[in-house]
């Protein structure tokens, strides 16, 4: 896969954007040891088909397939992201400016 080659200098380090994250990917680099988080666009191949309707606003779902989870929850939009390493209760301190 051309991302590896290209990055091959950035493995472990693991937070991309939903330009390069899939689930493909995200196996890929689980194999070699790298774990890795980062927002994915929901038309990718092979994301969960019942995480593309909306959700109410509040709400948050995921669904996991071996050790890879996709969550999607909506504040003031929608976010999916795919992960390697976290889990659904999973806190996040968001820093305000």
């Amino acid at each position: 896969m051309i991302v590896l080659t290209l990055g091959k200098q950035l493995l472990d380090q693991g937070y991309m954007d939903n330009w390069y994250s899939s689930p493909a990917l995200f196996r890929q680099l689980r194999q070699r040891d790298t774990d890795a988080v980062g927002t994915v666009r929901l038309s990718r191949r092979r994301m969960p088909p019942d995480l593309k309707p909306k959700i109410p606003r509040g709400t948050i779902t995921a669904r996991y397939s071996e050790n890879l989870m996709a969550l999607k929850w909506h504040d003031k939009r929608e976010i999916t992201i795919l992960s390697t390493f976290h889990v659904s209760d999973t806190q996040c301190e968001i820093a305000t400016r």
